[in-house]
């Protein structure tokens, strides 16, 4: 059986949903599966769980994918509960597959590796300053002492999708909304530097795990290929042919130092033999055609996850 814990999430409902199309045994968990519900069928079922209260009842020989995590920024803002959802969460999982053959797929984030800045391979130290880097960190550290058979995937803000509006979404995704309803694109500092990778193909790789025999890593799925946030502004702007102003403000208290973050790729390609190569302008018009028809219909997300998974193989060819 395939679980997927944070199947209402952003990457969690692609995932779901290609899954679904594949006509997998899939098990889908969430505290919200509003947006997920209507994917239910013979192949799939959708279980409301709060992770932080109680965890799924795993079989030897599941594969368990685990994205189920707070956002990035609201960790910042109520540590706290942070913890609880993130960490405590994390150790209730590998309880309930201490002792069984589960393989569980976690994905963790390039926050694990703080300030640090330029080219990042794996081995890079890792110096997590946020409150979510540190708490990734040490579901890192607990997972690779307490389980037999594991991955951990490094991620580096993932875009290319729809998501219904919410006021803690990815920074593309917000240049998107605000171009799209002709609002200002409000850029907060502008010379942090990301490593974007493209949704449809981090999806494709972590579909690809269960049939790669390696276990026990820690890898980046990125490109290698970094861009400033005001560049991106200007991108997404251009490409939408938004009439909107793109305007700079102070960026946040924690980012006074600017990211400047390029994931190495090599060990991804070297361990798994999978690459990310969606060059940035090309993801975005695929997303920029995403958000256009589906952007104003917020109700049909099933719809637009069926339809994501049908278009997934063209998308990445």
């Amino acid at each position: 059986m395939i679980w997927i814990l944070g199947a209402g999430g952003y990457i969690g409902s692609h995932l779901l949903a290609n899954f679904v199309s594949d006509r997998k045994p899939t098990i889908g968990v969430d505290k919200d599966v509003k947006h997920i519900l209507p994917l239910q069928d013979r192949y799939c079922t959708i279980s409301q769980m709060d992770l932080a209260q109680e965890v799924p009842h795993f079989e030897p020989g599941d594969v368990v994918y685990h994205l189920a995590t707070m956002k990035h920024f609201p960790a910042e803002f109520k540590p706290e509960q942070a913890r609880n959802d993130i960490y405590k969460s994390t150790i209730r999982v590998l309880e309930e597959c201490r002792g069984k053959n589960i393989f569980l797929i976690f994905t963790s984030s390039r926050t694990v590796y703080g300030s640090a800045r330029g080219y990042i391979n794996e081995d890079y130290p890792l110096t997590p300053t946020t409150v979510y880097g540190k708490l990734k960190k040490e579901c890192e550290e607990i997972i690779m002492k307490g389980v037999r058979k594991y991955a951990i995937i490094r991620l580096s803000s993932v875009y290319g999708g729809y998501r219904p509006y919410n006021p803690y979404m990815a920074v593309a995704d917000k240049f998107m909304y605000s171009a799209l309803n002709q609002k200002p694109l409000i850029v907060e500092g502008g010379t942090q530097v990301f490593d974007f990778t493209f949704l449809d193909e981090v999806v494709k790789a972590l579909k690809a795990l269960i049939n790669i025999p390696r276990r026990n890593y820690a890898v980046h799925f990125t490109s290698g290929k970094p861009i400033d946030v005001g560049s991106l502004a200007h991108i997404i702007k251009g490409i939408t042919h938004s009439p909107s102003p793109i305007r700079f403000v102070d960026p946040r208290k924690w980012e006074e130092n600017p990211p400047f973050f390029i994931g190495d790729p090599r060990k991804c390609e070297y361990l798994l033999g999978l690459k990310f190569e969606i060059p940035l302008w090309q993801g975005l018009k695929v997303m920029y055609k995403r958000y256009r028809k589906y952007c104003k219909k917020e109700r049909n997300y099933w719809r637009y996850l069926l339809d994501f998974a049908s278009k997934l193989t063209d998308n990445c060819a």
